[in-house]
């Protein structure tokens, strides 16, 4: 096994066992009631009982097949998580406080977000005229600092964990963003994440943040931060509930991240078409 990162390493098997272990111990004790187990795969996520009645139900939802009266009669545990998949990769390199810190995010998923409002808000979404991966994406850039403020509120310890783990993710997102080949929806997520990445946990300074402003960010996710940070700063708040956060996405966030989604689309269809982007002049205007 490979790495590129220099803050990784090869662990020995017999060290990732103990990290396996030592994972599962966490994972079970600060799940509470919800008994969290874990399971290897590639990537991290949360998963349910029966995943594929879930799967089933989203989609019928998001067809239409199945109204919203439907999804509010079915079970609540079929929302609930009850295994959390870790990625092998990472145990075998992550420094330890990194994986504690992404742990402690995935229980965080698995304690505090509602499943069912986040179907809703894709539904919402569709009924809208727009792509549910839109609501996700957006949903999710926000939900994630609100699920660490939450975990972090009454422990230093998983604050430490996930600073290290945020310092250790930000090279990859600020190479992306300088990159320019995101969404401007994305753009705008992570721009809010990074706000937060400033404000609670100090690894990313003024200075870079009005770097990627001046210089690396489509100018429309300049503007429209400006429309979303203050929205995005209470949705982070980590005494909202999830039913609050679902009002503050869907009534003040959505508004301005739909109208990124018509952008884009436009800005697809004029490279198609091979003519020049806003901004760009024509080939005899280039020299």
């Amino acid at each position: 096994m490979e790495t590129d990162n220099p803050e990784d390493q090869i662990r020995s098997p017999e060290e990732v066992r103990r990290l396996k272990r030592l994972m599962a111990k966490i994972t079970r004790i600060f799940s509470g009631q919800r008994g969290l187990t874990t399971v290897p795969g590639e990537g991290w996520s949360c998963g349910f009982r029966n995943g594929d009645r879930f799967e089933r139900l989203l989609l019928g939802y998001l067809r239409g097949e199945i109204s919203e009266a439907e999804l509010d009669q079915e079970d609540l545990s079929t929302f609930i998580p009850t295994s959390l998949t870790y990625d092998e990769s990472w145990v075998g390199t992550k420094p330890e406080d990194v994986i504690k810190g992404i742990l402690r995010h995935e229980i965080g998923h698995a304690r505090h977000s509602d499943y069912k409002l986040v179907a809703k808000g894709q539904r919402f979404a569709i009924d809208d005229g727009h792509l549910p991966s839109t609501y996700m994406g957006s949903w999710n850039a926000r939900e994630d600092p609100w699920v660490n403020n939450r975990e972090m509120q009454d422990s230093e310890t998983v604050r430490a964990q996930m600073t290290e783990l945020y310092r250790h993710s930000l090279p990859m997102v600020l190479n992306e963003l300088r990159g320019g080949k995101s969404s401007l929806g994305r753009q705008l997520g992570l721009r809010d994440m990074l706000e937060w990445m400033r404000n609670e946990l100090g690894v990313i300074d003024q200075a870079t943040l009005d770097e990627l402003d001046s210089k690396f960010l489509d100018p429309r996710v300049v503007e429209a931060f400006q429309k979303t940070k203050g929205p995005s700063q209470r949705f982070f708040n980590p005494n909202n509930t999830a039913e609050e956060n679902f009002g503050i996405m869907r009534d003040e966030i959505w508004p301005i991240v739909k109208e990124l989604e018509v952008e884009d689309f436009k800005d697809e269809v004029i490279k198609q078409l091979g003519q020049p982007q806003p901004g760009q002049g024509q080939p005899s205007d280039q020299g």
